[in-house]
């Protein structure tokens, strides 16, 4: 059985309309070659945009934690499949292996890297507004885009035990 202890590190408020938050400025830091695995828990996962929120957090990922081998993604729901089939073939081509759970359990928004930290973010991946007007700053480097309000909290899990699981994923 493993254990584990799990302290907060930090807690950022991201203002209404505030401009300047991307995924790299908030989990860059983070992404390192250390993480081999990375459980992402995104209640929604349906239109659009959150499914664009998701690929773009997924390209940080990818550019930023060179031996990812595990990428798993619970949702309640989720739609496109084209996205997911393409995604997936994308992620094996680069000799990581894609998970995808779909369970109602999802409730809390949360990334968990095997690496020991973990972000609850109250508003999940979905804190940016869209531009306005489409084809300005911000359309492609969130850093430009106005956000909504949320919380971003910041744990460190430490393993009290060895990991007696064989498999990559030893996330929590």
């Amino acid at each position: 059985m493993n254990h584990f202890s799990r302290n907060q590190i930090s807690t950022q408020r991201i203002a209404e309309d505030s401009i300047g938050h991307s995924f790299n400025s908030l989990f860059g830091h983070y992404l390192t070659s250390e993480v081999q695995a990375i459980g992402v828990d995104e209640p929604y996962l349906i239109r659009k945009d959150e499914v664009l929120n998701l690929l773009v957090f997924t390209e940080l990922v990818v550019k930023r934690c060179r031996n990812l081998e595990y990428f798993q993604v619970a949702t309640k729901s989720y739609g496109l499949n084209d996205f997911w089939y393409a995604l997936k073939r994308d992620l094996e081509q680069r000799g990581i292996e894609l998970n995808i759970v779909v369970t109602a359990t999802v409730t809390v928004p949360k990334i968990v890297l095997s690496n020991g930290f973990i972000f609850e973010i109250s508003l999940g991946l979905h804190f940016f507004k869209a531009p306005n007007p489409t084809y300005s700053l911000g359309m492609r480097d969130y850093y430009f885009r106005k956000c909504k309000q949320t919380d971003v909290t910041i744990y460190r899990q430490i393993k009290t035990s060895p990991c007696k699981s064989s498999s990559s994923n030893c996330c929590e």
